[in-house]
């Protein structure tokens, strides 16, 4: 028999009942301690939050609060210490360089009991000062409150980064966990602030105004590494809806195509059997790549595809595909942060401080996943839908993100080309290269605005794009 014949028997039978399913990955297994032992050891979970991120989150919520109450309150008593009294704190101790320790003073050098309670005397009197006054203890306690209930919520914006076979609420009460995890990691940048102010050269904090930015916005940057690579490991059951077998179905209307065969005809909307075959969809250049070195170059090739083909979400296979995309979304935003920053340091010539630098990575790491993350709940509606295919495609999306400070970077490398286009002229007799100069940044300000409405076109086309898939 020819392989033309089997081909035309193949598509002359009917579709099955439900599409083969992708094997699910197998999660790992959480090791049980006591929660008491668990909240004491958060200082493994900054180091290996990959590892160690399904066995803290399944240590329940007992646990997590425990260690804010340990870890977090503790790390803002260090950034405390940092600003009233760095000379009493465990940096200026560890250094010898307490008072009474290498220079003489009236009073005794410190003792290791003495620098343990330190941070948490100088939360005390911090306190003290507010307690005569009701009012901003009040104050103070609500900001609290606050504080913790946004860590709390914030676990929404890591839903998407976590997905596993939990259902979405267990989903969002391990994000949130996990959150308060990150947070107990305060206590770092406390302790680089100690020695900012006790090495800096000056005896207080207001000097370090520049280190202190650069301070934050490296916490920022390594408090959002935390929070992504510690919930993207799982351990539990596997009870998601989006395991399930998947029934054959219209892309175009939903119609269930079961006992119709490739020939046919959807008999809802007419669109044939054969558009909605799973094999039209395929997995991007990027996620058949098997070595880090092959992800470099496909991973260009995919922002490129994204960007110039304007059916790529149709065409996008989702299942299985979920981390391959979550690892070029958090490639995507990196990129996007050091495409800010070069923009930042082409504006001023490059001679910008090194905190906007820091401070531009930061901004648009953190705008671009909150973005994301948002734009992934709200097509799914909070999981009243399944939410894994939307955030495969939104991770995708994410190839947007360069593409218009790349522009700006071009149109000021060319503006900045022209002989005389930096010299501000009168304003009552600009000579010609100035207003070419500055007509090309309004020009490049307008390109700008136009990827940026089709970026945001395409995104709200996804769900249109994905809403039957059948791969």
């Amino acid at each position: 028999m020819s392989d033309t014949t089997l081909s035309a028997e193949r598509r002359a039978e009917p579709l099955p009942e439900f599409w083969p399913t992708m094997p699910a990955e197998k999660p790992a297994r959480a090791i049980w301690l006591p929660w008491p032992i668990v909240a004491a050891l958060a200082p493994l979970f900054w180091l290996m939050p990959k590892r160690l991120g399904p066995h803290f989150a399944a240590a329940g919520w007992r646990a997590a609060l425990a260690a804010q109450l340990l870890w977090t309150v503790y790390g803002i008593g260090c950034i405390v210490v940092a600003l009233d009294a760095p000379n009493y704190g465990w940096v200026t101790y560890v250094t010898g360089q307490s008072p009474g320790q290498q220079q003489p003073s009236i009073w005794e050098s410190p003792t290791f009991s003495e620098i343990v309670r330190t941070p948490l005397a100088a939360l005390a009197i911090r306190a003290s000062y507010h307690i005569e006054r009701g009012e901003a203890l009040l104050l103070g306690l609500a900001k609290i409150v606050g504080i913790e209930l946004a860590l709390i919520a914030g676990g929404w914006l890591l839903v998407p980064f976590a997905l596993s076979g939990q259902s979405v609420w267990r989903t969002f009460g391990r994000c949130a966990r996990l959150t308060l995890w990150c947070s107990t990691s305060v206590i770092v940048p406390g302790l680089v602030l100690q020695g900012i102010v006790v090495f800096g050269g000056a005896g207080s904090a207001d000097y370090a105004d520049n280190e202190s930015g650069i301070l934050l916005c490296a916490y920022v940057l390594w408090f959002l590494w935390l929070w992504i690579c510690s919930g993207q490991r799982y351990a539990g059951p596997a009870d998601s809806v989006a395991r399930q077998p998947r029934r054959p179905q219209c892309e175009g209307c939903g119609y269930i195509l079961t006992g119709l065969t490739e020939h046919d005809r959807c008999p809802e909307c007419a669109t044939s059997v054969e558009s909605s075959l799973p094999g039209r969809r395929k997995p991007p250049a990027y996620a058949e790549a098997r070595s880090r070195l092959g992800r470099i170059p496909t991973f260009l090739q995919t922002q490129i595809a994204v960007v110039v083909e304007g059916f790529f979400f149709r065409n996008l296979a989702l299942d299985g595909g979920y981390s391959a995309a979550r690892r070029f979304a958090v490639r995507a935003y990196l990129f996007a942060g050091i495409i800010m920053a070069v923009r930042r340091g082409a504006s001023y010539g490059f001679v910008s401080p090194l905190y906007d630098v820091f401070f531009a990575v930061a901004a648009t790491i953190l705008v671009a996943i909150m973005v994301s993350s948002i734009a992934v709940l709200v097509m799914a509606r909070f999981g009243a839908r399944p939410i894994q295919p939307y955030a495969t495609a939104v991770f995708y999306w994410t190839a947007w993100l360069p593409i218009p400070g790349v522009v700006m970077i071009g149109v000021l490398a060319v503006a900045r080309c022209i002989p005389g286009s930096l010299r501000t002229p009168h304003l009552w007799n600009p000579n010609a290269t100035f207003l070419v100069a500055n007509g090309m940044r309004g020009l490049g300000f307008l390109v700008y605005l136009v990827l940026f409405a089709i970026a945001l076109w395409q995104l709200c086309r996804i769900p249109e794009q994905i809403r039957f898939p059948n791969r």
